[in-house]
């Protein structure tokens, strides 16, 4: 995420096997597969990831990054070096909803921010996802949605809201179940 208010960067590395719940009730798939997923079902796959990545993080999003198979190291992205980002960008290696003059007119401001104003979060290595082994012995990575959710006041919560004493009541007044839930997260966050 890029607050240009704040001269921030934040890199957020979600492994693509991650299990979250895909949108449109389509249930839990790895994160990796969701895109493909949404093509599949002959919707928009990036439609799909973006609502998905909404509601996992519980925050509005404008767009993302899939990265596939382009050996971009997270040294790479520590350093906001864009031109090997760019160039898998060109040979269809990164699939995004950002077009190529969206890249290049970010290029200069993420160019100017200092090796401290960038923070990668790789998820793994945070513990905020659990490894659960399944009756196959194959891994699967889940979220811990408490963590993440702190995650998600620390980064993109708004200061002055946090510090303001007032207290929001969510009903559902709806026949979608949760529907009350995700709205009170997405107002949390």
């Amino acid at each position: 995420s890029y607050r240009p208010e704040d001269q921030f960067l934040n890199i957020l590395v979600i492994p693509k096997s991650t299990h979250i719940e895909a949108a449109k009730n389509f249930g839990t798939y790895q994160i990796g597969n969701i895109y493909t997923l949404g093509n599949m079902e002959k919707i928009n796959g990036g439609e799909l990831l973006l609502m998905s990545l909404r509601n996992f993080f519980g925050v509005p999003i404008d767009g993302y990054l899939k990265i596939n198979d382009c050996n971009i190291g997270s040294k790479t992205l520590m350093e906001a070096n864009l031109l090997p980002i760019l160039g898998c960008l060109a040979r269809g290696k990164i699939v995004s909803n950002f077009n190529f003059w969206d890249f290049v007119r970010f290029i200069p401001k993420l160019q100017s921010l200092s090796s401290s104003q960038i923070k990668t979060i790789n998820f793994l290595q945070t513990g905020m996802l659990q490894e659960e082994v399944l009756p196959d012995n194959s891994l699967i990575l889940l979220p811990d949605y408490p963590r993440i959710d702190n995650l998600v006041l620390e980064l993109f919560g708004d200061k002055t809201a946090l510090n303001e004493a007032v207290t929001i009541k969510v009903s559902n007044g709806t026949e979608t179940s949760g529907l009350a839930r995700e709205v009170g997260r997405l107002i949390k966050n």
